[in-house]
């Protein structure tokens, strides 16, 4: 399931309505971190097979479908403070554990603070 904030959707339709000529799609995604952990970011793309879209309001999200069962719920939010301006997507689950041998799932990272 992928919740929007009420903020988010706002912030994503005032850019689709800015930028028409793009699709009304936006893409959850693993950006792997240089300096941090992974995590979930967006970018405007198109449904490929293997993914499971949700449309909300003007808005279409697109999730692969072993991301999504990696990550469980996300949670879309806006931030504008003092310390965040931007977009923060949640999971409900942790991106990464340490991989087992037998494990190939991509979604799967190798943290060196989460080996148990």
């Amino acid at each position: 399931m992928i919740q929007v904030t009420k903020r988010a959707q706002q912030e994503l339709e005032a850019f689709f309505e800015k930028n028409r000529d793009l699709s009304r799609s936006v893409r959850i995604y693993v950006q792997n971190g240089i300096w941090d952990s992974p995590s979930l970011e967006l970018t405007v793309d198109d449904p490929t097979s293997g993914d499971t879209v949700i449309a909300q309001g003007e808005v279409s999200y697109i999730v692969d479908n072993g991301l999504m069962n990696r990550a469980g719920d996300i949670t879309i939010d806006f931030m504008n403070t003092a310390w965040e301006f931007g977009f923060s997507i949640t999971p409900s689950k942790p991106l990464f554990r340490y991989v087992s041998e037998e494990d190939s799932s991509p979604y799967l990272e190798t943290s060196p603070w989460d080996k148990n």
